[in-house]
């Protein structure tokens, strides 16, 4: 247990902290706190190394997409190519999930934000990346079935939004890197 001394959070108070799980994907902090009503509580937070999502557009204004099985949920989902940074700089986890996952490189990058999905329980930030100029590496087989991934795609960009309409898109980090993308495009073409 780690004493943090009464430690402002906003109108939070965080007075002790201690990790009670770890794997190697997360793991789970628990702080001892005093709640904005000024009762005591705890809060529980998963806590995750940074992610990458990589919002790959061709020159036919396609986006690129992976299919894979989620555990989780128990369904396959259809995804922009994205993982943990391993420790890299952002950029360099952008190009290798992209080649790893969809078979790409790409000549232009640019970083759209961070997001913090599920930020009530998940601390974890998400770099969207922008990439396009795309040519193809070759999908490397093996590393896509590590990866659960089946398919790669590449939807028209306003077909994407369709699919996140009738939940074949389901995946809100994915949903979240479109809409990035989609305004960074649009603003490109109003100049």
């Amino acid at each position: 247990m780690v004493a943090v001394g009464g430690e402002r959070r906003g109108p939070w108070v965080r007075h002790d902290s201690e990790v009670v799980h770890v794997n190697p994907w997360y793991s789970v902090r628990r702080d001892r706190v005093t709640r904005p009503d000024g009762t005591p509580g705890e809060y529980f937070t998963v806590v995750n190394e940074p992610a990458v999502f990589v919002v790959a557009i061709d020159g036919d204004d396609r986006v690129v997409l992976v299919r894979l099985y989620r555990y989780t949920s128990g369904t396959w989902s259809l995804e922009v190519p994205a993982g943990r940074t391993d420790g890299e700089d952002p950029l360099v986890a952008a190009r290798r999930e992209l080649a790893e996952e969809a078979g790409l490189a790409a000549s232009t990058w640019r970083h759209l934000g961070v997001l913090h999905p599920a930020n009530g329980l998940l601390a974890e930030d998400n770099h969207v990346f922008l990439a396009t100029g795309l040519s193809d590496v070759g999908l490397d087989r093996a590393e896509m079935a590590a990866e659960g991934i089946d398919q790669v795609r590449r939807v028209p960009r306003a077909e994407a939004w369709s699919l996140v309409v009738d939940a074949t898109i389901t995946d809100t980090q994915t949903v979240a890197a479109l809409a990035l993308a989609d305004q960074a495009l649009d603003r490109r073409r109003q100049r």
